[in-house]
């Protein structure tokens, strides 16, 4: 396995759709398809996924800049992210005197994200600032 990043797979698009009845415009959705990784290790001819958690209260791994929120959602990371998991695995296995392979499992994530106004109260995102409540 190369031991660069392979090149970025992000393809993505943002638009508008018409409204449909009972429902307001939809908000400008977002949608494509990326590569993310998975770190592993190879123990006796299995692949395993290595343990990790992302950063949680600033410890573990950072999630990548581009669609990071999507990554940590499905325990995807990004490819420097993986390889870094995968390389702090082996050195924990070399520790203990071990020599262990590893990579970084590529998958291809789709993605389509939406929002449409919800327009069936008219008064229903208007509140009172003074007692907190929506008005009638």
């Amino acid at each position: 396995m190369s031991e660069q990043e392979p090149e970025a797979a992000i393809e993505g698009s943002i638009g508008q759709s018409a409204s449909t009845s009972g429902l307001g415009d939809w908000c400008p959705t977002r949608s494509g398809t990326y590569s993310a990784y998975e770190p592993q290790w190879n123990d006796n001819g299995e692949w395993r996924r290595v343990p990790f958690e992302q950063n949680v209260k600033g410890l573990g791994v950072a999630a990548p800049l581009v669609c990071g929120g999507i990554n940590t959602e499905l325990g995807l990371c990004g490819y420097a992210q993986a390889m870094a998991l995968a390389w702090w695995w082996a050195a924990v296995a070399a520790s203990e005197g071990k020599n262990i392979e590893v990579r970084a499992r590529k998958f291809r994530v789709v993605y389509d994200l939406k929002a449409q106004e919800v327009t069936e109260t008219p008064n229903a995102g208007i509140h009172r600032a003074a007692e907190g409540r929506p008005v009638e």
